[in-house]
């Protein structure tokens, strides 16, 4: 009986102790995250620490939408200026170009008909994203690459800049579909700038949505888009995306964003180390089915693994085809292969980007934006130095005219 009673009493001691060990190292783990979140994020609402974002602005002009939803394009951009760019979340600018849109909403400086005003004149299409729209630069490499192609053409070659930021082979095949081919535009060849999940990519939207207070707000989204009837789709599915690290700025905030007198407004008191570990542990997760590596930026997915790629890939063969132009595939921070697999399916020449990595990795991260992938004006301009002599070999040989 004695012992049984005194096996009772060492049990339940060693419960309590146990348990009040237990609360203990909870209480002090707690403690201990508290103290680290109140520390964490009272450097990172004040742009101290590793807190350094890269924010991207548009100029409100007017008080008028420069996005415009467009179930074809995806968006239409507004054919009036606006200062466009990308700055440090503690004020300083970064890059900065104009974001105008030409008679149908394109990236372009000139606008755009189906006829030619010249029939001497070599036009290309060119299709590509963010980094081929660039209007965040004075320059996009496709200006760029125009011109030192035209000192070898007597400026006989005009490519024409169909890119969509954001975009990918959704929004191209759209755009090959109901533009080109549509209006019976007169081309010359047709570039498709590829780079990484470009062909993974669903239909971007965008629109500059007026909120309650009166004032725009950028917003954006991707759905399917290979239903024939994506007008009536995307009024049904337009669920948008408000994202943190957009600003529309009054043209008085960017004069000083210029001047480098911009105070950028404090962030919103939150729990920013919470949040740091959960993307931190979502991109482990992610990574498992998409990879980017770090060191050379290029990402690897496998061409016939997306069925719906498939499915648009055949779309925009039958229309190249229909063109009867030459196609040319251009590759670059991608995995090469599955792009070839691509062009072998649109039955396009391919070049990559070996040349311009070869030079690029000399210059480290001075060609980007700091704290974003992008190229800054230094990467422009060097992408568009390695390009030029390639491009201007696949003119020379594939486009009848320049023979």
């Amino acid at each position: 009986m004695h012992l049984i009673t005194f096996t009772f009493i060492l049990i339940n001691t060693t419960l309590k102790r146990n348990i009040s060990n237990i609360l203990l190292i909870l209480a002090s783990c707690s403690f201990t995250y508290i103290f680290a979140e109140i520390i964490y994020s009272y450097f990172f609402i004040n742009y101290y620490f590793d807190s350094i974002e890269t924010i991207w602005f548009h100029e409100a002009v007017e008080n008028k939408p420069i996005h415009v939803f467009d179930p074809v394009l995806g968006y239409k951009i507004a054919p009036y200026n606006s200062r466009f760019g990308a700055y440090t979340s503690d004020g300083r600018l970064q890059s900065i170009g104009t974001l105008k849109g030409n008679n149908l909403g394109f990236p372009d400086n000139r606008d755009f008909y189906p006829q030619k005003d010249n029939p001497d004149i070599i036009r290309i299409a060119v299709f590509g994203d963010s980094f081929t729209a660039s209007q965040f630069t004075p320059e996009s490499w496709v200006q760029i690459a125009e011109e030192n192609i035209n000192k070898y053409f007597a400026d006989s070659i005009v490519l024409l800049n169909f890119s969509v930021d954001g975009g990918g082979i959704s929004n191209w095949e759209r755009i090959v579909k109901y533009i080109l081919i549509k209006n019976k535009f007169e081309l010359d060849g047709v570039i498709f700038a590829v780079l990484g999940d470009n062909l993974e990519r669903k239909f971007v939207w965008k629109d500059d949505a007026l909120s309650v207070t009166g004032e725009f707000k950028f917003a954006f989204n991707y759905v399917n888009s290979l239903e024939e009837d994506i007008d009536g789709l995307l009024r049904e599915m337009l669920i948008p995306v408000f994202p943190s690290n957009y600003k529309i700025l009054s043209s008085e905030e960017v004069n000083l964003l210029e001047k480098g007198l911009f105070e950028p407004e404090k962030r919103e008191i939150k729990p920013y180390l919470f949040y740091k570990a959960f993307e931190f542990f979502k991109g482990i997760s992610f990574s498992k089915c998409f990879s980017k590596d770090k060191n050379s930026k290029t990402f690897h997915y496998t061409f016939s693994d997306n069925e719906d790629r498939l499915v648009l890939t055949e779309r925009i063969a039958s229309y190249t085809k229909e063109l009867n132009i030459p196609v040319l595939t251009l590759s670059f921070y991608s995995d090469h292969n599955s792009n070839k697999e691509f062009a072998k399916y649109i039955n396009s020449s391919f070049i990559d980007d070996s040349v311009f990595m070869t030079k690029s990795e000399l210059l480290n991260n001075r060609i980007f934006i700091e704290g974003d992938g992008h190229w800054n004006s230094k990467g422009v301009e060097l992408f568009a130095e390695c390009m030029s002599p390639e491009l201007i070999v696949w003119l020379r040989t594939e486009i009848q005219n320049l023979k």
